[in-house]
């Protein structure tokens, strides 16, 4: 006699949910409470466990398709005794051939992290080899995987055709960017932000900086500096510097929301505001994380004496 697998009880509030992933395919003997797929809500993601031994005969939701409570997604067979014997002796042959192979991403299904952090190293083909975990006992967080896959734009832009929409968009070779499609959870947490800004009190925090160091190392190298470069070392450039490498190291701060994408840029322009008798103008500094500070220094000496004359060209004011 065969089980239905349905659509578990949703949270309070919540109508619906995405298939985000099937963690098993159809043929595939499973135990009981072994996790069967992932329901994405706007509010969290769930694993839907099997009720008992069996085997998942028959998948009738797909990924991405749009589910209802109690909705018919799956059906297991219960696993006779001759045939668990059989299903066992399988997998002890498949596993000892695993074992002499390296590991591959099948292995994220033991990983101490959660259902969404694997998902995510599915998606981005992420192998466990490649994670450093810096959770708490060893776990895996979101962020380890994001690191591992923001090292990777030569990987990306090498393949010879993008195979989905988070394939890198290219402006130029050395200007990559990559698309990738927002959930469910990350769509919802987005609107609320938004929301949040218009209905929210907005404060301004101010954090101080003990720029001690920085004043001695102006002081002791101006002369040479001027000297070599015609132009004297100001503080802008260490603040542009020390904006481009936080860029590096949180790469969701250099991105951008079109429609439920979000678009991670490669590359790091930063923005220098620049005082003129018709009030402040902010120009673009491009490609930041590929000039020294004397080339900083000199690129907002000239947006100024531009912005002062009012011969800023509308493309610098853009980015």
């Amino acid at each position: 006699m065969s089980n239905e697998i349905r659509v578990p009880p949703l949270p309070e509030s919540v109508n619906d949910a995405t298939i985000a992933s099937w963690l098993k395919k159809e043929g595939d003997t499973v135990v009981a409470e072994e996790p069967l797929l992932e329901l994405e809500t706007d509010k969290v993601v769930l694993e839907v466990p099997a009720p008992h031994d069996g085997v998942l005969t028959e998948i009738k939701v797909e990924q991405g398709v749009i589910v209802y409570e109690n909705d018919l997604i799956a059906v297991l067979e219960p696993v006779s005794e001759a045939d668990q014997q059989v299903a066992d002796d399988d997998n002890e042959s498949d596993s000892n051939e695993k074992a002499t192979e390296t590991h591959t991403n099948t292995s994220v299904d033991n990983l101490t992290a959660s259902p969404s952090v694997r998902k995510t190293m599915y998606e981005n083909d992420v192998n466990i080899d490649e994670v450093h975990a810096s959770g708490e006992k060893g776990r895996i967080l979101k962020s380890d995987v994001q690191e591992v896959v923001d090292q990777r734009p030569a990987a990306s832009t090498s393949a010879s055709t993008p195979s989905d929409s988070t394939s890198p968009v290219m402006i130029d070779e050395n200007r990559p960017q990559r698309r990738v499609p927002m959930s469910r959870l990350r769509q919802r947490v987005a609107q609320r932000l938004v929301e949040a800004q218009s209905t929210a009190a907005i404060l301004t925090t101010f954090n101080e900086v003990d720029l001690s160091d920085l004043v001695r190392l102006r002081k002791t190298y101006q002369e040479r500096f001027v000297h070599a470069h015609g132009i004297k070392l100001g503080f802008m450039s260490f603040f542009v510097k020390a904006a481009t490498e936080a860029l590096k190291r949180f790469p969701e701060v250099n991105a951008q929301i079109d429609g439920n994408d979000i678009i991670y840029n490669g590359f790091y322009d930063i923005g220098v505001a620049v005082s003129t008798e018709r009030g402040l103008v902010v120009p673009i500094i491009r490609d930041t994380d590929q000039l020294g500070h004397a080339d900083i220094e000199k690129a907002i000496s000239d947006f100024a004496i531009r912005a002062r004359d009012g011969k800023l060209e509308m493309s610098e004011l853009m980015g």
